[in-house]
């Protein structure tokens, strides 16, 4: 068994280093795919979720009133519920190309083969081509972001300008220090703060850990200072500017109101829930009364009560550690190992998925299974078991490249760093309403560390092998 293992191990490292195997072989290989795809579902896919219709609602009332409205009939009621950078770039599309939602899934793909460019030049910065090859092979592959493409959702935009992020964050790292790279990366920080909330909280540790890194460089502080103000120009002109607009509706300076919808929404009555052993609709009533809280908060931005309710659901989180962890820790659980194949089957137009493969497996008995899944619904079968697959495949490359960094001490910065950024997104997918969509914004991160892990693995196998 082991000389087969090495036997693959060779092989693998032989195509890799191929002159076949290159990243214009990764790139046409994923278009191609994505290409595919998309044909497959023209017809008969759905690439509306329940979010898409408020940014586009959104978009069009950018393009039609010029202004980030609730929706072309509320024009008095500002939105703060969603930041307007991906119903920004909807609205720049239309006005090019026109109303139609085939345009924003073809841009998604485009986007899509420029983070797949971004991958392999940011472990190049680092690491070896072969390893910045499996990275673009893997990222070329990832079911998650397959699955995403074909949605109206800021998500593929998102996790492109993150990889943005990661790209020019590393090169500072490497000591580039033009003022050029100073200034992309405050843009891409500010611009990844008004496409999604969750990108406004990188702002401050990043900030952080730019002062903690000049300064074990021995930077002289007027340089520290003068990289600051240049990587402060973009995030004061867009993501301040912005706070500034919801401070003038709100009298706050806050990024969205879509924390506190999570909190009052999912997080505070779940643990109200757990706490009393009542079903989860009480456990929301007794925090909001019979209202909607979506459709309250969308309507009444200006509401202070939403301040109030946000932190009476805080209390309950903190007065009930426990629980709130427990919970917390059940969503990380589900965000990382969810397959993510109920997303695909919901694109393909099969409708959504809440009961599916993995969690059958410990609801039904044997019989039940196979009736349920391999007799009934092969191809979602099918769908779970690649998925599931390369989760394997990308976690076992994690496991080689933490085993093989404990040893060596290397672009400690860069590790540290992709470390702390990934812990940071897996802490907040915690919770109640989360699920494999929230892996996401990992998923670049764990690429670039599991692509070194299984470059370790193949370059181990080959040297067996020759001894």
């Amino acid at each position: 068994m082991n000389q087969t293992l090495i036997k693959k191990g060779c092989l693998a490292t032989i195509f890799i280093k191929s002159k076949i195997f290159n990243l214009k072989t990764v790139i046409t290989f994923a278009f191609l795919l994505r290409i595919l795809i998309l044909l497959l579902l023209v017809n008969d896919g759905n690439f509306i979720a329940s979010d898409s219709r408020l940014y586009k609602e959104s978009a069009l009332t950018l393009l039609e009133n010029n202004s980030f409205s609730l929706s072309r009939q509320n024009l008095d009621i500002p939105l703060l519920i969603r930041t307007p950078g991906y119903s920004f770039f909807i609205a720049i599309l239309y006005k090019i190309f026109n109303v139609h939602d085939i345009v924003l899934i073809i841009a998604n793909i485009a986007i899509s083969l420029i983070s797949l460019v971004l991958i392999s030049k940011t472990l190049s910065l680092f690491t070896t081509s072969n390893t910045a090859l499996i990275g673009s092979l893997l990222y070329a592959v990832e079911p998650l972001s397959l699955s995403l493409i074909f949605y109206v959702l800021p998500q593929i935009l998102f996790q492109s300008i993150l990889i943005t992020i990661a790209f020019f964050s590393i090169k500072l790292l490497k000591k580039d220090w033009t003022y050029k790279i100073w200034f992309l990366f405050g843009l891409s920080l500010s611009v990844a703060s008004i496409i999604k909330p969750v990108g406004f909280y990188l702002i401050s540790p990043f900030v952080f850990g730019v002062i903690a890194f000049l300064y074990f460089q021995r930077v002289h502080i007027f340089f520290i200072v003068k990289y600051l103000i240049i990587l402060f120009i973009p995030i004061i002109l867009i993501t301040g500017g912005w706070l500034y607009r919801n401070f003038s509706i709100t009298g706050d300076f806050t990024i969205s109101h879509i924390k506190a919808l999570d909190l009052i929404y999912f997080k505070a009555p779940a643990i109200l829930a757990y706490k009393e052993s009542i079903p989860f609709e009480e456990a929301r009533k007794k925090i909001v009364g019979e209202r909607d809280v979506w459709n309250w908060i969308l309507v009444n931005p200006r509401s202070e009560e939403i301040n109030i309710l946000e932190s009476e659901s805080i209390s309950i989180l903190i007065d009930n550690p426990y629980l709130t962890s427990k919970i917390l820790f059940k969503g990380m659980i589900n965000t990382l190992f969810g397959p993510g194949d109920g997303q695909f089957y919901s694109v393909i137009g099969k409708g959504h998925l809440r009961q599916g493969p993995l969690g059958d497996i410990f609801r039904l008995s044997i019989g039940e299974y196979y009736y349920k899944w391999i007799l009934n619904k092969p191809l979602l079968f099918i769908m779970f078991l690649l998925f599931s697959f390369y989760l394997l495949i990308l976690y076992s490359g994690v496991v080689s490249f933490f085993y093989n960094k404990i040893y060596a001490k290397n672009e400690l910065w860069i590790n540290l760093f992709l470390f702390l950024i990934l812990s940071y997104f897996i802490i907040i997918s915690g919770g109640l309403e989360t699920y494999y969509r929230f892996r996401n914004p990992m998923t670049p991160f764990f690429i670039i560390l599991s692509s070194q892990g299984w470059d370790f693995l193949l370059s181990s196998f080959t040297k067996s092998r020759f001894k």
